[in-house]
């Protein structure tokens, strides 16, 4: 999914801005633990999480859009624990 792709940029500009996970967390406004999920993979962030992080990194905007038009098929922090 194209969520994957819009994580990688977005560990890639925390990497290049010296930014901590939980820095990251509090700028989006989701938990450090939803951060770390989404950079080890384990998952992916849902409509919110996308929304919160183009409002947050507009340069991640286009990859965000795109990755919103995509239907879901992978696990969501969205949809975690809810069955």
């Amino acid at each position: 999914m194209k969520s994957a792709a819009v994580v990688r940029e977005l560990s890639r500009l925390m990497w290049e801005q010296r930014m901590r996970q939980s820095q990251a967390a509090r700028l989006i406004g989701v938990s450090q633990q939803t951060v770390s999920k989404w950079m080890r993979g384990v998952t992916a962030p849902g409509y919110r999480g996308l929304v919160l992080i183009a409002e947050t990194f507009p340069e991640l905007r286009g990859l965000v859009e795109q990755a919103i038009m995509e239907p879901l098929d992978e696990p969501s922090s969205d949809q975690q624990g809810h069955a």
